[in-house]
C-alpha cells in the first residue's frame, strides 16, 4: 500500500527551471520515483491551508527562494504548524527554505551568509551525531551534496542538533527530537538541474558533479524515520 506523504511546496523555481525541469515539487517526486507513495502537495505561499499532519506517515518541506528573514505571515503560520506537528511526532524532513524554517520554529535564527550564496557540489562533514544519526547510516564523511542558498541558520537552542557542517555554512544538518530532520543542501535536485541555476545565477563556489547520495538520503528519511520507521 502507498504510504501518504505530505509535500509542503513553499514556493516555485525559477521559469527556466521549471520548463526544463518541473517546479520545485516535482523535483520530489522524481527522486522518490518507484517509492509507494501517495503524494499530497499544499503550497501555503498561495494561501492553501495545511491539512492535519496526523494522516500522513510524513512530511516534506521543499527549497523555495523566498527568505526565512522576511517572515512574511504565511511563512509565521506554517512555522507554528511545523512545530506542532513536530512536537505531535509526525515524521518531517525540511530542505533548504523548509531546513531554515523548521530551525527557526524551535528558535533558532536566520541570517544571511556573510561569505555569500554557496552553490555547486558542496562537501559536508558529519559530526559525531551525524554519523550516529538514522539519516545518515552507512554514509562516508566528507559526503558531496548540491547547494542553492545564500541564507545560514544560527544561534541553535539546546533541543536543535548540528548533524553536518562544513567550511561554508557550519549548519549543513539538524535534528529536533527523534523525527524531525533539516538540510540545508538539496537532496532532490539533478545534477543538470544545478548545472543549469548556476548558468542562470552564478555566484560562490560552483563546481557541480554527480551527488547520489541525495536520493538515498530521501528514502532514508522515508525508511528509518517516517511511520513504521524511528518514529
Amino acid at each position: 500500500m502507498a504510504r501518504p506523504v505530505l509535500l509542503i511546496h513553499s514556493g516555485r523555481t525559477l521559469s527556466q527551471l521549471e520548463r526544463h525541469f518541473g517546479d520545485f515539487d516535482r523535483w520530489f517526486m522524481r527522486a522518490l520515483e518507484g517509492s509507494a507513495i501517495a503524494w499530497t502537495v499544499v503550497r501555503p505561499f498561495e494561501q492553501e491551508a495545511l491539512p492535519d499532519p496526523g494522516g500522513f506517515a510524513a512530511v516534506l518541506m521543499t527549497g523555495a527562494h523566498a527568505s526565512v528573514r522576511d517572515l512574511e505571515p504565511w511563512m509565521e503560520d506554517t512555522a507554528r504548524w511545523v512545530r506542532r506537528a513536530v512536537e505531535g511526532g509526525t515524521p518531517f524532513l525540511g530542505v533548504c527554505f523548509g531546513h531554515q524554517l523548521l530551525a527557526h520554529a524551535f528558535g533558532a535564527r536566520v541570517v544571511l551568509n556573510p561569505k555569500g550564496m554557496e552553490v555547486g557540489t558542496q562537501q559536508i562533514e558529519l559530526t559525531a551525531e551525524g554519523r550516529a544519526d538514522p539519516l545518515f547510516e552507512g554514509c562516508a564523511t566528507p559526503i558531496g551534496f548540491h547547494e542553492t542558498h545564500e541564507d545560514m541558520v544560527v544561534d541553535l537552542p539546546p533541543s536543535v542538533r548540528v548533524l553536518a557542517r562544513n567550511e561554508w555554512t557550519p549548519v549543513q544538518a539538524i535534528a529536533v527530537g527523534a523525527c524531525a530532520r533539516g538540510v540545508q543542501f538539496h537532496p532532490e535536485m539533478e545534477e543538470a538541474a544545478l548545472r543549469a541555476f548556476v548558468a542562470l545565477r552564478g555566484g560562490g563556489p560552483s563546481s557541480v558533479g554527480p551527488a547520489p547520495g541525495g536520493p538515498r538520503l530521501l528514502r532514508a528519511f522515508l525508511e528509518r524515520l517516517g511511520r513504521k520507521g524511528l518514529c
